[in-house]
């Protein structure tokens, strides 16, 4: 059996000729929620019919998952959205950590420094308002411990032609920022990505919604403090991990953090548990530690492809 895998998208041709070799299974890999990220997305909102633009990606999804052997959903999230017809082909998916970052050392910056990752055309959706106004906040309270070492926050992902513009976009016009926000080009390098990472005392993860959430996943890899929305696959992975004693109890809640709902509430709970973890910044790191050694030995690229292979060979 050779297995076609295919991602979210194919042409009527495609499909056509996977059904024409009757000897090839279709495997279909789901790697977002549409319905759920689309109507996040300001230039989603803003452009004409994109009102619907999620559902009718899920309509094509729908129809691709109908077509497939096999739906193979990333993550705990992104599984429980695969349609019912297809739940005895199924398979969920946990990617490995990443073996690059699991093999550097864990080094604490010198300096307070958060990190936020991602596109930032959809600077919205991946909660750039948020991470910004609560590291403003910190900055500027008076009763904050935090006063005179707040950290900064680093944006990678910026368009390097209208990063400016989705700066002000998300509310931060030259006004609403100071030396502590440090704008960065998005990169494809990797070796940008984990250079990021390892010069942060925190990893950043307030999107609005993620399918999985791989920017908190490879501060996990990398030993790095992260703060992630609850409302993401990541999170999902860390209550499961915790309620099969995968992790140190207490884990999960430390890290997750409310995304959704008033702005200014949202904001204030970014705010205080940044504040609490600089507060103590060797047992935040010891933690990352922890959590690092106890998912490496589960996490594994070698895991996920085993248990993809065995459900692989029972639709030979």
């Amino acid at each position: 059996m050779t297995p076609q895998c295919r991602s979210k998208t194919a042409t009527s041709r495609q499909e056509a000729a996977i059904k024409a070799r009757p000897y090839r299974s279709y495997v279909h890999v789901l790697h977002t929620i549409p319905e759920e990220i689309e109507p996040l997305k300001a230039r989603t909102r803003a452009a004409r019919g994109g009102f619907f633009r999620g559902h009718n990606k899920r309509e094509a999804q729908i129809e691709l998952c109908e077509q497939a052997s096999l739906v193979v959903g990333i993550g705990p999230r992104i599984f429980a959205q695969i349609p019912i017809g297809q739940s005895d082909a199924s398979h969920e998916l946990i990617p490995g950590l990443n073996p690059e970052l699991l093999g550097l050392s864990i080094t604490r910056a010198r300096q307070a420094s958060c990190l936020l990752t991602g596109r930032m055309e959809d600077a919205d959706l991946k909660g750039l308002r948020t991470a910004a106004r609560a590291i403003s906040n910190l900055r500027t309270s008076r009763s904050s411990v935090m006063d005179d070492s707040a950290p900064s926050l680093v944006v990678r992902g910026l368009d390097t032609i209208y990063g400016e513009d989705e700066l002000r976009e998300a509310g931060l016009g030259q006004q609403q920022r100071g030396g502590w926000l440090r704008p960065r080009p998005y990169s494809e390098n990797a070796a940008d990505i984990y250079g990021d990472i390892q010069t942060s005392t925190l990893v950043l993860m307030p999107s609005l919604s993620e399918g999985f959430g791989l920017a908190g996943y490879e501060a996990i890899a990398a030993g790095v403090p992260v703060l992630m929305s609850e409302d993401s696959g990541l999170a999902d992975l860390m209550k499961y991990a915790e309620k099969n004693s995968l992790i140190d109890a207490g884990f999960a809640e430390a890290c997750i953090v409310a995304s959704g709902g008033n702005e200014q509430v949202i904001q204030g709970k970014w705010a205080d548990q940044i504040r609490a973890l600089h507060a103590d910044l060797d047992a935040a790191f010891n933690r990352a530690a922890a959590v690092r050694t106890r998912m490496r030995s589960h996490f594994t690229w070698s895991n996920a492809a085993r248990e993809l292979v065995a459900k692989l060979e029972i639709l030979e």
